[in-house]
């Protein structure tokens, strides 16, 4: 039977700050342990000696059905608890703590630069696995740290490629991977064995808003492995939200530990390749974007929710093969930089109907076509707001009759083509925004005598 047990806080030098609750899952009988480590740098440990039988004395004092604890009178809960106090552990308060029971040792981190393990900064966060006899740390500096628990002196190795501060680190032991998230939702993975960079991962969370820092709590990681779960799954909180990530349970996911359910993955629906940074872009039915290094065949970068939950309908890149312009059923089109997955610009959608077709010239001018039957164009070269405004100044309203599904621009005779899903084909100088040329699409078979047009879902130059 669990009781709610409440464990008042008067009487604790200071303000707790970080807290690990370890028992033996093989033996629950045994005692465990509560660690408490506070804001003047010291930790309190509190052993339950008998879980199995409760935590406290029964004790009359109750608030709404919960057990009343008071930290000074754990002395009345002898026989069932321990309660010891140690102060000035770190000189500035304690982020993490965290017990390993094959050494029988309790580890803790904070920002100061003066304890134990020291580089520049401190640590935020840290992890640690006995199996591996490996620990993780990382912080303000943006790397994250292996350190093995015999040497102290130096790391292992130190990954780079964070931006910001890093948050939080997890150990996925299972498919010999990390998890690492900085302050600007940015979460990667990384083999353990190379040390590399398996993908990194943008999570677009509902709160996130333009040149604003995102709110995190002091522990934004959550890793469930079986038995606490039947399936691994890795939690993000940031503010108000949480973000669920499925893991693969071996390293044969090609997408660093995530889970590709079922096997199959999402469905493709576009895909681009990148001659410059070599490259491959994939869009997805479930709204993500992916960057595949096309000699290695790994995925460097994920963006998920990408368009909310619509489909990946459209893609293109700018003249720098550096930025990813996306488009979606909804009609949003979004700018991202292909290098740290962040999203640049948001195309003022002209309305609520699928993009269906991007061109990008080399002045960084797009063109957007789709179920609008129009053409919409936007300046990229100069923008420096997160929206970027329509331009409507091409002369397509009423040129299409039918739905647009395919665009391709000739730079060399500065021409555009455009077509629809009736068959119809027109071709548009850049120079007037005009219609130049009608042509006939091609008839289905037997569609002489019937009329019917075959519609166009693709046109090149």
């Amino acid at each position: 039977m669990i009781r709610k047990v409440l464990l008042l806080s008067p009487g604790l030098h200071s303000v707790p700050t970080a807290v690990c609750y370890w028992y033996d899952a093989q033996s629950p009988d045994q005692p465990s342990l509560l660690l408490l480590g506070d804001e003047k740098g010291g930790i309190h440990l509190i052993r339950f000696l008998n879980p199995s039988k409760g935590l406290f004395k029964n004790s009359p004092e109750r608030d709404r059905g919960r057990m009343r604890i008071f930290l000074p009178d754990l002395c009345d809960h002898g026989n069932m608890v321990s309660h010891r106090y140690i102060p000035d552990v770190h000189q500035q308060p304690i982020n993490r703590v965290l017990f390993a029971p094959d050494a029988k040792v309790v580890m803790t981190s904070s920002e100061s630069d003066r304890t134990s393990v020291v580089f520049t900064r401190g640590a935020k966060c840290f992890d640690y696995s006995a199996a591996l006899q490996l620990m993780v740390t990382g912080g303000c500096d943006r790397a994250v740290r292996l350190w093995s628990p015999l040497v102290a002196t130096h790391p292992i190795a130190a990954l780079r490629g964070h931006r910001t501060a890093v948050l939080d680190v997890a150990i996925y032991q299972l498919a010999g991977q990390l998890f690492s998230y900085s302050r600007d939702a940015d979460l990667r993975v990384w083999d353990l064995v190379g040390h590399a960079c398996l993908t990194t991962i943008r999570l677009l969370f509902p709160c996130q808003q333009p040149s604003r820092t995102l709110e995190h709590g002091g522990f934004p990681f959550l890793l469930l492995v079986p038995p606490l779960s039947e399936q691994p799954h890795l939690v993000v909180g940031c503010r108000d939200y949480l973000a669920l990530l499925h893991l693969s349970e071996s390293t044969s996911a090609r997408a660093g530990g995530l889970a590709d359910g079922g096997g199959e993955g999402p469905g493709l629906t576009c895909a681009l390749l990148s001659s410059a940074l070599r490259r491959l872009v994939t869009g997805h039915a479930d709204s993500s974007l992916s960057v595949w290094d096309v000699e290695t065949g790994r995925r460097r970068l994920q963006i998920l929710n990408a368009h909310g939950r619509e489909a990946v309908t459209s893609m293109a890149l700018d003249s720098s093969h550096r930025r990813l312009i996306s488009g979606s059923r909804s009609g949003t089109i979004k700018v991202w930089s292909l290098l740290s997955g962040l999203n640049l610009h948001k195309l003022e959608p002209l309305a609520d109907s699928e993009v269906t077709g991007l061109a990008c010239f080399h002045d960084n001018k797009v063109l957007a076509v789709g179920w609008s039957q129009r053409i919409v164009q936007y300046d990229l070269s100069a923008a420096k707001d997160m929206c970027v405004r329509a331009d409507v100044l091409w002369k397509s309203h009423g040129s299409h009759t039918a739905d647009i599904l395919a665009v391709s621009q000739c730079s060399a005779l500065g021409v555009v083509a455009t077509a629809s899903r009736d068959g119809g084909l027109i071709i548009w100088r850049c120079e007037s925004r005009g219609p130049a040329l009608r042509l006939q699409g091609p008839t289905q078979k037997g569609g002489e005598r019937s009329g019917k047009k075959s519609l166009i879902r693709k046109a090149l130059w």
